[in-house]
Parts: C-alpha cells; sequence; structure tokens
C-alpha cells in the first residue's frame, strides 16, 4: 500500500506542484476532506494571530482613550446623560470623519446635513439617540429602543474585558465557517473541474474532481487571507479563476493512460 502523503507536504504541492494533484487525489475524497480541515486550522491561526494583536493594539488605544477623554456618562430609562455643559467634539481630519456626544441640544439631527458637507462620516451621540452617518447613508438608533436598562462609565470599562472571549468565539467561528463553506463549495468548484476536463478531454470522475477541488483552494485562500491583513478582499470571481487555472494545470499533467485509469483508482 502506498504511504500517504503528510499534510504539509500537501500543502506545498497544492501551491507549487499541480502535477502532484492527480497522485494526492488517489488518497480519496476523506483524506482531501482532512487536508481542508487541517488547512483551515493552519489558515486560521494564522489570521487569528494577526488580528488578535491588531485587535489588542486598538483595543487598548481605545480603553485608554475611554478613560481619559469620554467623561463620566449615565444611560438610563432610555435617555443619556454626560458630565460637562458643552458638546464633546472628536475630529479625525486625516480621514473626513467627526464623533459627537451632546445631551445639551446644540447638536440636531438637522445639524447632521451640515456636518456631512465638511465631513465623509459623522457619529451624533444625543440625549436620546445616536446617529451615524456615512455619505448618504444616514441611520438613527433611539436608546429608547433597546428597553429600559442602566449603563455607566465604570461599568463599560468593567465589562470590555470580557469581549476578548467574544473574539476567541469569533475566530472559532471563522475556521468553522471556512471549513463548511468550502466543503459546500467543492461542489461547484468540481463542475468547473468537468468543464475543464471535457475540455482538455481528460477522464476524472465528480468525486475525485470534487477532492482536487478541496486542494486546488489553498492558493486563492492565502491570498484571501494576505489581502484582508493589508485592508483589501479577494474577488469571488477571482478566487474562483484561481482555482480553475489549477483544475487546468492539474488535468493536463495527466497522460492520456493516467487519465483512463483515474476512473478507478480512487474508489478503491
Amino acid at each position: 500500500m502506498k504511504k500517504k502523503l503528510p499534510f504539509f507536504r500537501k500543502f506545498k504541492y497544492a501551491i507549487v506542484k499541480p502535477s502532484a494533484y492527480p497522485e494526492m487525489v488517489q488518497e480519496g475524497v476523506k483524506r482531501a476532506i482532512l487536508y481542508l480541515l487541517l488547512l483551515a486550522l493552519t489558515l486560521g491561526v494564522i489570521s487569528a494571530t494577526y488580528h488578535t494583536v491588531t485587535s489588542a493594539i486598538s483595543y487598548n488605544a481605545f480603553i485608554s482613550n475611554l478613560k481619559k477623554d469620554v467623561p463620566d456618562f449615565a444611560l438610563e430609562n432610555g435617555e443619556l446623560t454626560v458630565e460637562g455643559d458643552e458638546p464633546i467634539i472628536y475630529e479625525e481630519n486625516t480621514v473626513g470623519e467627526t464623533f459627537i456626544i451632546d445631551d445639551t441640544g446644540t447638536y440636531t439631527r438637522e445639524s447632521v446635513d451640515t456636518l456631512l458637507t465638511e465631513y465623509s462620516t459623522v457619529v451624533l451621540v444625543t440625549k436620546e439617540y445616536i446617529i451615524t452617518a456615512d455619505g448618504a447613508e444616514i441611520t438613527e438608533y433611539r436608546f429608547s429602543d433597546f428597553g429600559d436598562f442602566y449603563v455607566d462609565k465604570e461599568m463599560l470599562l468593567s465589562f470590555l474585558p470580557y469581549l476578548t472571549w467574544l473574539l476567541v468565539l469569533v475566530g472559532i467561528g471563522i475556521v468553522f465557517w471556512f471549513f463548511v463553506s468550502k466543503l459546500i463549495m467543492g461542489f461547484l468548484y468540481a463542475l468547473f473541474g468537468m468543464i475543464v476536463a471535457s475540455i482538455l478531454k481528460k477522464k476524472m470522475s465528480y468525486g475525485k474532481l470534487y477532492s482536487l477541488g478541496l486542494y486546488a483552494i489553498t492558493v486563492p485562500s492565502i491570498l484571501a487571507i494576505i489581502l484582508s491583513m493589508i485592508g483589501f478582499s479577494l474577488p469571488w470571481v477571482m478566487y474562483v479563476a484561481i482555482v480553475i487555472v489549477y483544475y487546468v494545470l492539474a488535468l493536463r499533467s495527466l497522460s492520456v493512460v493516467e487519465s483512463n485509469q483515474a476512473e478507478d483508482l480512487i474508489e478503491e
């Protein structure tokens, strides 16, 4: 019995050696799914580490600013009370944003339209509601819609550390979603693989094409992670295009004899 390829060798081959795909596919669908699970965990750990570090930096800066710059406040029975007699205005001119806390009535809903002539993004917190405006999109949230509850600055500061556990849960959820979504999308990728195989006149069953697709997502998944770290996203069309390229390279590596024999190898 031929020795199974270890994960990291498959990972390497999946990136730089598409001609090895037929050999990996011969290990069966279960091994391909196991590879996908390990890939999800590997990329998930890398992504989670990066986002945890960046989130920790942002979180610490947020806590520092909250303690230093935000006055004592209390939200009770749908109304906000802020210490001080003047509106509190934070401006970020480099990105065209302003954040205003005002329970005095100086700024109102109508003020947002005027502010949008100077800023691209406006957040206005008043005594009874919050308004967020991003260009032409304006959203209003009334405190009374959240029910009758009480929260103040000290309570908020004591609660925020628990958000780190939420980040852990989100990270686990992302890994799970990556794994499940790619399992499902693998069926679609296999259809693309069938089209490629037909054009190249190669014979490979749908099950084998499905396994091949699970290996082919390696490169676009890595690119998607890298782009997310620098604030961009990989378009789905580009993602699929890369998968199809790997289908082409893998299927072209099959000789006529191998493609005829491939129908019987994996199912055994």
